[in-house]
Order: structure tokens, then sequence, then C-alpha cells
């Protein structure tokens, strides 16, 4: 009999302490994004954006680049972006014998853009850019940001945004 009120006993408080913690559970809000897959490209893009004009040399372009610790520029043009150079564009420029000081921004510019709206979904912007074969998206048109497969892979990674 006494064991029958003990395991009635240890009934009541674990039933009681689950209600103590279903009340200290937060409901999953309906606010924020489900996964890191549905952060907003708009939390994750660099808003410090580097540019150059179309005539800027290409000394131009990688001081742009190691000055802003960016790894793209915009190429702007009567306040329009007229496209963008990285990196890698300038690296491919290096390799096929271009001379820093001779060749022009406009010369190796990517002129097609890609902009997306800032509430993309990093999930979606990151299909986009393997899609596509890029590095980097525009974020708003004119642009306002950018969001590079870097801040993609981290978040999917589980960083911090």
């Amino acid at each position: 009999m006494e064991l029958k009120i003990v395991g009635e006993e240890v009934v009541s408080r674990l039933r009681g302490a689950v209600e103590v913690i279903r009340d200290g559970v937060p409901e999953r809000s309906t606010e924020g994004p489900e996964s890191p897959g549905d952060v907003p490209v708009s939390r994750l893009a660099s808003y410090k954006i580097a540019s150059v004009g179309p005539q800027d040399s290409l000394l131009d372009v990688v001081a742009a680049l190691v000055d802003g610790d960016v790894g793209i520029v915009t190429v702007v043009d009567d306040q329009a972006t007229k496209g963008v150079v990285s990196e890698r564009d300038v690296i491919d420029a290096v390799y096929d014998g271009a001379d820093l000081a001779t060749v022009w921004a406009a010369d190796i510019m990517q002129t097609n853009l890609i902009h997306v709206d800032h509430e993309m979904a990093a999930r979606e912007a990151g299909l986009q850019m393997h899609h596509k074969g890029i590095r980097h998206l525009l974020v708003g048109d004119p642009p306002r940001g950018i969001v590079s497969i870097r801040d993609i892979v981290g978040v999917l990674g589980g960083a911090e945004v």
C-alpha cells in the first residue's frame, strides 16, 4: 500500500515538474526565421560598399579592396552602378598579363549584375550564387549592401547573425 502512495506522489511531482518546464519554455516565435536558411540577406549583408570609377586603374581597384577590407567593389558612373570587380577578377587580369597601372576597372568589370531583395532567404541566395557561378549578390537596386558566399556559408554553418 505504501508503494502505491509513493508512486502516486512521484507521478504527481513529475506532472508538476512537466507543467513548470512547459511554462518556462518559450513558444516558437512566428516573427523570426525558423532555420538558418530562412535568415534574410539583409541581416547578413555588408553595408560597407567600396566603389571605384570606370576609368580608375586596377591599382586603384586593389587599393579600394584593401582599404575597404572587402572582396568586391562596385564600379559607379554618374551615380549608377555599372559593374563590379572582385578580387578574383583582378587576379585573373594579372594572370593574363594586365598592367595594373594601365588597365581600367571598366576593362574587367562584370556587368551582368544580380540584385536581390533584402528579404530574400539565405538559402535562396546561396542557391542563386551556386547556379550562376558567382560569389556576391547586390542587395537592393540601387545596391544598399552586398552579401557574399562567405556570409551565406557562415549562417548556414551556425555562425551568429
